[in-house]
């Protein structure tokens, strides 16, 4: 089944832990316009994208289409790493560091 952008849009939301009204304050937009988008009833234009991707750390390849891109995981892994507390950040970049000398990770973004 293809995810699509709303849903994508709602869980890097979820994933940073923020509401819709938080993220639209970000992008510059009302609440009302971010739950639309989250919920298929309508899409940004090209500038609300590239706030999005800039403010949340995504991709636009992954935004848009779901595509995951290398700089568009590191991206997010950078965001994320700002939410977590320093001990939890350590143990992530250890866990991602065995994973990339093995080859084998995941992007985290394609779920």
């Amino acid at each position: 089944m293809k995810v699509t952008f709303g849903e994508r849009l709602r869980l890097a939301r979820k994933d940073a832990g923020k509401s819709q009204t938080f993220m639209a304050s970000m992008v510059s937009v009302n609440a009302s316009t971010w739950n639309r988008w989250e919920n298929n009833r309508s899409l940004p234009d090209l500038l609300d994208l590239q706030r999005i991707g800039s403010q949340c750390g995504l991709s636009l390849d992954w935004l848009v289409m779901g595509i995951d891109t290398h700089n568009g995981v590191a991206a997010h892994i950078i965001f994320m790493l700002d939410k977590l507390r320093p001990r939890e950040s350590k143990k992530l970049l250890e866990w991602i560091e065995v994973r990339l000398e093995s080859g084998d990770i995941l992007p985290p973004l394609s779920r």
